[in-house]
Order: C-alpha cells, then structure tokens, then sequence
C-alpha cells in the first residue's frame, strides 16, 4: 500500500495481492504484480482503487489513515513505524540506481523523457509523502 501511494499506482487492487501456500501448509506473499505509476497518465483514476483508513483521494492520505489501516489488519505500530521509513528510502535508493542504469541505455526520445518523468515524479512524490507523514526518507 505505501510502495502504492509512493510510486502513484491509484490502480492497486486487491486482485493484484496473491498468496501462495507452501508445501509445509504455509502460507505467504506471492510476488507483487502490476505496480506502476498510473498517476503521471492524464485521463486515468486521480484516486486509490481501495480506500486507505477512510480516504481515497493520495493527496488527502497521510499518517492518520496508514495508522488506521495498520490498526485494522493487526499490525504492531511500532513494526509499521519502523518499515514505513525504511521503504521510503529503500525506494529512493532503488529509483536512483534504476534511473542511472537507464540512462546508460540508447532510449529513443519518448522513452528517455517516460523515464525521466516518472522517475522525478515518483522522488518528489515519495518525499512529499514522507513529509505530510513525518517519516524521515
């Protein structure tokens, strides 16, 4: 849900969550699919596919309503306040070594510009959200 609200994916359903079971009877996360930032694409949804703690509009989501839905699902506080920040600069760090490999690739224009764009678009999104949240990226 925050990599969601990080990146722009406002098309993040609970369809695209898998669970796979083990052959021990456990079970756990499938990998994730279908993540990317559909908020930088005029014309597609401006709010999240699923509400966040009451709230749909990325804009209006903040820690309030990350804390409701941590609440909700039975998660220790303090285990969702120790990855929150963690995620937010692991992600930070990933776009930034994603962004220096593509860019020492022979991309045509539009591509190189795609590239450029979200890259900036989801950096300054995740610190604004970092920020309206108190998380330290």
């Amino acid at each position: 849900m925050r990599f969601n609200l990080c990146v722009g994916n406002n098309d993040s359903h609970a369809k695209n969550l898998s669970v796979l079971q083990a052959p021990g009877g456990q079970y756990r996360l499938a990998p994730f699919h279908d993540l990317m930032g559909t908020a930088i694409y005029p014309g597609l949804a401006g709010n999240f596919a699923l509400s966040i703690g009451g709230e749909m509009k990325p804009g209006a989501i903040g820690s309030e309503q990350l804390e409701a839905v941590a609440r909700e699902l039975g998660f220790a506080g303090r285990n969702v306040r120790a990855v929150r920040s963690a995620l937010t600069s692991e992600l930070l760090r990933a776009l930034a070594l994603v962004r220096a490999a593509l860019s020492g690739q022979a991309l045509a224009g539009t591509e190189r510009t795609l590239v450029e764009r979200l890259g900036r678009w989801i950096n300054t999104n995740a610190q604004t959200l970092a920020k309206r949240c108190g998380w330290q990226p």
